[in-house]
């Protein structure tokens, strides 16, 4: 991506879309989950993916906010030099690295399927992790965006 598109975003951002689009990701994941039937397989690949997607958009909207810099995760080892880009502003979020570790490792099955088995039980604690983190970075962006910094 060129540098003067990463500006131009930069200078545009409306925290409030980002915000909802990191929300509507989650809540897929969600709404996949509760939906599950006895008799239907659950999508757990697709579960985990979107909880991925969630947490990246999370992350980068605040670490755009520390650093004015524009990161697109489309690598699943940017969710966590992210996280390591935030953790170097904010030691506090060594708290959520644990559940990022764990949310990290699905998009690839999605993207690249037969690599790795994803069960129902990866599907609900991926999910259960991306509330956790969820909830972590949103209390850190509400004075952030409060402030327009």
């Amino acid at each position: 991506m060129c540098e003067e598109y990463k500006k131009l975003i930069i200078k545009d951002i409306k925290p409030q879309n980002w915000l909802k689009a990191a929300h509507e990701s989650i809540d897929i994941a969600e709404f996949m989950w509760s939906k599950k039937q006895p008799y239907s397989k659950i999508p757990s690949a697709k579960i985990c993916y979107w909880v991925h997607i969630s947490i990246s958009q999370y992350l980068e909207l605040y670490y755009m906010f520390k650093d004015g810099t524009v990161v697109m995760n489309i690598d699943t080892n940017v969710l966590l030099k992210t996280l390591y880009e935030c953790i170097a502003h904010d030691e506090t979020f060594k708290t959520i690295q644990a559940d990022c570790e764990i949310i990290a490792l699905y998009p690839l099955e999605v993207t690249y399927p037969g690599g790795i088995k994803i069960k129902a039980s990866d599907a609900k604690r991926t999910l259960r992790a991306g509330k956790r983190i969820e909830k972590f970075i949103k209390l850190k962006l509400e004075p952030l965006i409060k402030e327009g910094v």
